[in-house]
């Protein structure tokens, strides 16, 4: 609202109000007195568009090899990075979102907002080979396939000895046994 410095009913203005962001002209007409004529003056008022206020999500987890468009973002909210971005390796990892409020002609959308992703390992699966064996057989060699890694990755990033073996030994009574 605007408001003259005089008593009030001397200067008027029109509009009275202004609550849209942009350009208004406002008439400012001053009533005529005993000792003056009335006078009218135009002046150009700027209405900045204000920062709208949201709150950063938070909670948002990936799995391992994922890509941003897997994570669900509440509504208004964006990445600023392309969807098919990875989400990173394991642990806390930064990335930019943008908010768009619904009113954008009075509210700036705000850009390259910090938010954290919480990156978790991916499961992969591990098969040993399945052999039949006769009853006083050496321990076969058993062989393993993994599924599930990403990107060009093998079991060369895998800690540790790989490689299985049986609980199997020469001689073993009929039956099943575990790969381990």
């Amino acid at each position: 609202t605007i408001s003259g410095a005089t008593a009030e009913g001397v200067i008027t203005y029109l509009p009275s109000t202004v609550t849209l962001a942009g350009s208004h002209t406002i008439k400012v007409t001053a009533a005529e007195t005993d000792n003056y004529n009335s006078a009218t003056y135009e002046v150009t008022v700027t209405v900045l568009k204000a920062n709208p206020s949201y709150i950063v999500p938070e909670d948002l987890t990936a799995v391992y090899g994922s890509t941003l468009s897997s994570i669900i973002l509440p509504d208004r909210f964006s990445w600023v990075e392309n969807l098919d971005s990875l989400v990173g390796n394991v642990g806390t990892n930064i990335f930019m979102l943008t908010f768009t409020p619904e009113d954008t002609d009075n509210f700036n959308i705000i850009t390259n907002i910090e938010v954290e992703v919480v990156v978790t390992p991916k499961e992969l699966t591990i098969t040993g080979s399945s052999h039949d064996i006769i009853f006083g057989d050496e321990v076969p060699s058993i062989s393993v396939t993994y599924n599930g890694f990403i990107d060009g990755e093998d079991e060369t990033v895998l800690d540790g000895t790989k490689g299985a073996t049986t609980t199997y030994v020469k001689y073993s009574s009929i039956g099943t046994y575990e790969v381990i």
